[in-house]
């Protein structure tokens, strides 16, 4: 915090006014950045008979109505939809082309989001440090949110164990093959580089001259800028462990693992005209869905351990969604192309498959409150390709709005933390509403 800013703080906390509460510095955020409703159970002709239009969501970072032929340079073709169609939706905007997204505008947002009676808000901000409750905006936004009766869908954010990926390639190159060099082979000595940093295709590192028209093999990830400015016409980088979601880029490109990188280092090294292909990306049902995403953050939480997050997962991964045609077309911020649909993958793609979620049962059950949305979508799914995947689940089915149970009081999941000697030993009490058939019974289960 600048000296100024600290000053002016003090200043504020000094005059002991009683409408201040607190005072907190603009901290700056950043942003958590289809089949997949169908995936969830929301299938189209499900939806189509639904209240949705009832529901209102408010979104501070970016559902939507049906679109049809949408895709990615004619990759995951077809009809783009919200969960919820029918709902309106209210924008609020908070993030800023080099600015980040400051806590002042966040809390502004939840502010005007609270008072133009949204039901549902969704937001995918967050930073990757914890703060105290008092400090965070997403929290303190939430808090007032559910004081109205609206509840609030926040992504958990991307600090999970890795976060690497592997390709979504759309350039055709109708099988042809180019020439194949390695960047060590093709430095640029007039800029001063030398074999041991070109090989990692570093803009500016590579010689155009030797790069022109062909297949560069690099020895670490970028953006394939370095390829770009060279004029090469397609790279082969390393892949990193845990690969489960794919990354676009401006120039056809692979990710292949380090041991295949020595295999083609040792095929060029050895032909007298090596060559190479990349063939466009394929699209396949991943049969190993639903699971956790590499980068997902999953707890436990810093603050408040006996509270276990996050309550709800879903689809995150490569994930086609509405996208400025202004905006660069792939991880490359020089890339000139324009799409309207884009694939990208993270909470931020994961946070508004709940807030669909939570906007279906709102719209249905218009009169339940806020815990009582979260805890129905918490315990009424299982991990299977056409629900979401929860952190707590039964036999039940997502998509069905008459659950059975609510649990009104606090979560209906629970975690105990126990520090190193202590005896494992918790009591929990939970008060359940039964909002399904008048004779119910209920099994608590350990899982």
């Amino acid at each position: 915090m600048d000296l100024q800013l600290n000053y002016r703080m003090k200043k504020l906390q000094n005059f002991q006014l009683e409408e201040v509460v607190s005072v907190l510095p603009n901290t700056m955020f950043e942003l958590h950045t289809t089949r997949s409703w169908d995936f969830l159970g929301f299938t189209q002709s499900h939806v189509q008979s639904s209240h949705g239009g009832d529901a209102i969501i408010g979104i501070i970072d970016s559902a939507g109505r049906e679109v049809k032929g949408t895709s990615y340079f004619g990759l995951a073709e077809g009809l783009a939809r919200g969960g919820v169609p029918e709902a309106r939706i209210a924008v609020y905007k908070v993030c800023w082309v080099g600015a980040g997204c400051y806590a002042a505008d966040i809390l502004t947002a939840f502010d005007d989001a609270i008072a133009d009676g949204v039901d549902i808000i969704s937001i995918s901000i967050g930073k990757p440090v914890t703060y105290q409750y008092f400090e965070d905006p997403v929290a303190i936004g939430s808090f007032h949110a559910m004081k109205r009766g609206i509840l609030t869908s926040a992504s958990a954010g991307n600090c999970g164990p890795e976060r690497a990926g592997s390709v979504v390639n759309a350039f055709e190159l109708n099988g042809t093959s180019f020439p194949l060099i390695w960047a060590g082979d093709a430095t640029n000595y007039s800029a001063n580089f030398i074999s041991l940093t070109s090989r990692y295709c570093l803009p500016g590192a590579l010689d155009s001259y030797k790069v022109k028209g062909k297949i560069v093999l690099c020895e670490d990830r970028s953006d394939g800028s370095g390829v770009i400015m060279a004029n090469g016409v397609g790279v082969i980088m390393p892949s990193r462990p845990f690969d489960n979601f794919a990354l676009t880029f401006p120039l056809p490109t692979t990710l292949i693992s380090s041991e295949d990188i020595s295999k083609v280092l040792e095929y060029i090294r050895t032909s007298k005209y090596p060559q190479a292909t990349i063939l466009v990306s394929e699209e396949i049902v991943n049969t190993m869905a639903p699971f956790a995403a590499s980068f997902s953050s999953r707890g436990p939480n810093p603050i408040t351990p006996d509270i276990l997050k996050p309550d709800l997962t879903a689809p995150g991964i490569n994930i086609l969604g509405a996208w400025s045609p202004i905006a660069p077309a792939s991880v490359y911020k020089g890339d000139t192309r324009s799409t309207k649909y884009y694939i990208d993958s993270g909470t931020s793609m994961a946070c508004p498959h709940a807030s669909g979620a939570a906007a279906y049962v709102k719209a249905t059950h218009p009169t339940w409150s806020p815990t009582a949305i979260k805890s129905a979508l918490v315990t009424t799914g299982k991990a299977n390709t056409t629900t979401l995947r929860l952190v707590t689940g039964d036999s039940s089915v997502c998509n069905n709005t008459i659950p059975g149970r609510v649990w009104n009081l606090n979560y209906p999941s629970f975690s105990l933390a126990i520090e190193d000697g202590e005896k494992i030993r918790g009591t929990f009490t939970r008060t359940v509403t039964n909002v399904g058939k008048p004779k119910s019974t209920y099994y608590a289960r350990i899982y």
